[in-house]
């Protein structure tokens, strides 16, 4: 995954970009770990095992793409990256299994040291992880690569 690595942008900007990229999925892995297990609960035994399950599938399916889509619009606006207009999918699909990985040592964390400042603490910790992590998966659906020029830097700041 090369390019977002030789970013021309010194210090605190990237940082600065990977965290704010990764504000968003910090908190939906913070809100899907509390509300998904209720929600896919209520799903499963109001409607029927195999209603709610399918329920959930075409749920599941949904916040991929709609990950997908997020990280295609957070990557335009943030690194003024162009992006592909397809494949949000599995665009999703990915992010969402590298998101998922790497928030383990935050879920053990969590249960560790239950309370809001290990909440706190570790949400800052994992915002320009989240990010970094979302910016190498959109580098992926970037759709064309040339090695010389990767993207060309917003200069309105």
């Amino acid at each position: 995954m090369e390019g977002h690595n030789d970013l021309p942008i010194e210090g605190g900007h990237v940082m600065s970009r990977y965290g704010l990229q990764g504000v968003f999925f910090s908190l939906f892995f913070t809100v899907l770990t509390y509300c998904f297990p209720s929600v896919a609960n209520v799903l499963l035994n109001a409607s029927g095992h195999a209603e709610g399950l399918i329920l959930s599938i075409i749920g599941f399916v949904g916040m991929l793409i709609a990950l997908g889509l997020i990280n295609t619009y957070l990557t335009e606006s943030i690194w003024n990256i162009e992006m592909n207009d397809s494949g949000h999918a599995l665009h999703g699909l990915v992010l969402f299994i590298l998101l998922f990985v790497s928030s383990f040592p935050q879920l053990i964390a969590y249960h560790m040291f239950p309370g809001p400042l290990t909440f706190l603490v570790m949400f800052v910790i994992y915002l320009p992880i989240h990010g970094y992590l979302a910016l190498s998966v959109a580098s992926v659906f970037v759709p064309y690569r040339d090695e010389n020029v990767w993207f060309e830097p917003r200069t309105n700041y």
